[in-house]
């Protein structure tokens, strides 16, 4: 049941596509104009993370999401909640893991699976929609999903508006308590 789930989070992964400006993007594409809008938020509108807003996140967001939908007769295209669906998805395999009473070794494994099998971009994604989604951020909690990407700087909005069990990461929760003993020593 395990493989066949991860195969068909693969066959749906691979169906998410938007067209625009005449041209089909595929996921990966589209993940990449995602984790580039999100990077660029993060190091250049969004210096002060203390004045941020969950709201305003959302709304960044929405405006990424309808950038990359609209085509340029100005119709709305494709629209990219099927992404935060596939993305939600994860947490059937997640599931799956947890329900079962597995030895910690294999489901250690078995997570390890399932971390390894996502791209940059959907990790990058999911670390954003889990700002104002719970149950992408409920996943990420429950199951430390993140751990292929990370830059320092968005330490200062991962600790504002995640938690430190979101990560996989050893290297992560360590910078993250670092970060956090620099905000506020004792």
């Amino acid at each position: 049941m395990f493989y066949a789930l991860l195969n068909q989070k693969h066959e749906r992964l691979n169906m998410i596509e938007v067209r625009k400006d005449g041209k089909h993007l595929n996921v990966i594409q589209i993940l990449s104009i995602i984790n580039d809008e999100l990077f660029k938020l993060i190091t250049e509108k969004w210096k002060d993370i203390s004045k941020l807003e969950r709201d305003e996140v959302y709304s960044e967001y929405k405006d990424v999401v309808t950038k990359i939908c609209m085509e340029n007769d100005g119709k709305k295209g494709d629209n990219l909640s099927n992404l935060a669906l596939y993305l939600v998805s994860y947490g059937n395999l997640f599931e799956l893991i947890n329900r079962n009473q597995l030895s910690k070794e294999d489901e250690h494994f078995f997570k390890c699976i399932v971390r390894d099998s996502m791209t940059i971009g959907e990790q990058v994604a999911m670390f954003w929609l889990a700002v104002f989604n719970y149950d992408i951020r409920l996943i990420l909690e429950k199951n430390q999903v993140l751990n292929t990407f990370f830059d320092e700087r968005m330490m200062p909005f991962a600790v504002k508006f995640l938690s430190k069990e979101c990560f996989f990461s050893e290297q992560v929760t360590e910078k993250w308590e670092e970060y956090e003993r620099k905000q506020n020593p004792a």
